[in-house]
């Protein structure tokens, strides 16, 4: 992630697989909390469960959530999800944490 020299930021948390990034960036009149994943195929409950754990630790009000989530939004549309034979779905802990 790149984040211009004249935009206050601070790294706020890393974690050891290096699956989540967290950095608060001032905006003009306001504070975000901006979250880059990059989810794993594997365990994927488990990996939404720590991260709403830690955003929810943080409580902050502005977060913007980006990234690769590995699931297929839509059937239809990807050309490989059936072929593969694995229909992987946004985890249930993952659409309660955007509530």
């Amino acid at each position: 992630v790149y984040i211009k020299e004249e935009i206050k930021s601070k790294l706020v948390f890393v974690d050891p697989e290096g699956r989540i990034l967290m950095l608060e960036i001032w905006l003009p009149h306001k504070k975000v909390l901006f979250v880059f994943i990059y989810a794993p195929n594997e365990k994927q409950q488990e990996f939404y469960k720590k991260l709403h754990e830690k955003i929810a630790e943080l409580e902050q009000n502005n977060i913007c959530i980006i990234g690769d989530f590995n699931v297929i939004m839509d059937y239809q549309k990807d050309y490989k999800g059936e072929k593969r034979g694995k229909k992987r779905i946004l985890p249930k802990t993952c659409i309660e944490m955007f509530k």
